[in-house]
């Protein structure tokens, strides 16, 4: 009788702990966006796994980190997150890379403006990549050989 008796005490404290640990997972009460000027907000979230009262995953996190690199419009990103009483609040502090506001034309002389605008296959407001910018100036160099 007594060994049964701490067979069900047994049971109900294990069962106790399984369902308070089920219970007690930290969740995720808010997701935010800081730093971004020309990507909008709306675009990033989408990028993010974790949504606000699903349960908190260091892994989804860092899915997301990878997400929004793949995008190649950030050059950092930092996920600030702050324990409040109903959860974690999650901050995505992301930094753009810059981008090209304008392009200009000076000191050609032997060439007419159009045959080097032909070879330039970069445009206004596109992100700096610093190897396209090489490769277009070695074609220029090219038209003047």
């Amino acid at each position: 009788m007594w060994f049964r008796l701490q067979s069900i005490l047994l049971s109900i404290f294990l069962l106790l702990c399984f369902f308070s640990s089920a219970y007690s997972e930290t969740m995720v009460v808010a997701v935010k966006v800081k730093g971004n000027q020309r990507v909008e907000t709306e675009a990033i979230l989408n990028q993010i796994e974790t949504k606000p009262g699903s349960p908190y995953s260091p892994q989804k996190v860092r899915n997301s980190i990878v997400n929004l690199y793949k995008l190649g419009l950030f050059d950092n990103i930092i996920v600030d997150s702050q324990e409040t009483v109903r959860g974690i609040s999650l901050t995505y502090d992301v930094q753009e890379k810059p981008s090209i506001s304008k392009i200009g034309y000076e000191g050609y002389k032997k060439l007419d403006l159009t045959d080097i605008r032909n070879v330039v296959d970069i445009e206004s407001y596109s992100i700096l990549d610093l190897n396209k910018i090489k490769s277009v100036r070695e074609k220029i160099v090219k038209l003047y050989e």
